[in-house]
C-alpha cells in the first residue's frame, strides 16, 4: 500500500490503529493540518494513533531544509509542551512518554517522544 498522508486516498474510518514512527516530525512544519485531517478521517472514532517523534532532548540528527525563505529543522525535535499543543486540540491524549528510536545504524538510540492518542 502506498499513500501520502498529507493527501491520503485511504477510505474513511478504515483503521483501528495507525502507527507513525517518524513521519510526522518530518512533515509537521508544512503539512500539520493536512496530516491531522487525514489521520482523523482514516482512523475510526475511538481509534488509536501511536505517534513516535524526535525529542528535543536529542542533540544529534539536526539538519535544516530550506522551505521558501525559511530554514526548517528536519526532523523536528519536539518539547513535550509543543507536541501536546499541536495534537491535543484534535485528539484525546492518553499518554506521552520518553522513548527511543532503536536502529542498527546508530548507537546509542535517538531520544524520542511516544504518544498514545485517541480519535475523538
Amino acid at each position: 500500500m502506498l499513500d501520502d498522508i498529507s493527501a491520503s486516498n485511504l477510505s474513511e474510518n478504515r483503521f483501528d490503529i495507525v502507527l507513525d514512527r517518524g513521519c510526522y516530525h518530518s512533515i509537521c512544519m508544512f503539512n500539520h493540518y493536512e496530516y491531522v485531517a487525514s489521520i482523523k478521517r482514516i482512523l475510526r472514532p475511538g481509534g488509536t494513533l501511536l505517534l513516535k517523534i524526535m525529542s528535543s532532548e536529542e542533540e544529534r540528527f539536526v539538519n535544516y531544509d530550506k522551505f521558501g525563505d525559511k530554514l526548517i529543522q528536519m526532523p523536528y525535535h519536539f518539547e513535550k509542551k509543543q507536541i501536546l499543543d499541536l495534537i491535543s486540540p484534535h485528539f484525546g491524549i492518553e499518554e506521552i512518554r520518553d522513548s527511543f528510536f532503536y536502529s542498527s545504524v546508530f548507537d546509542p538510540p535517538a531520544k524520542a517522544r511516544f504518544l498514545i492518542v485517541r480519535n475523538t
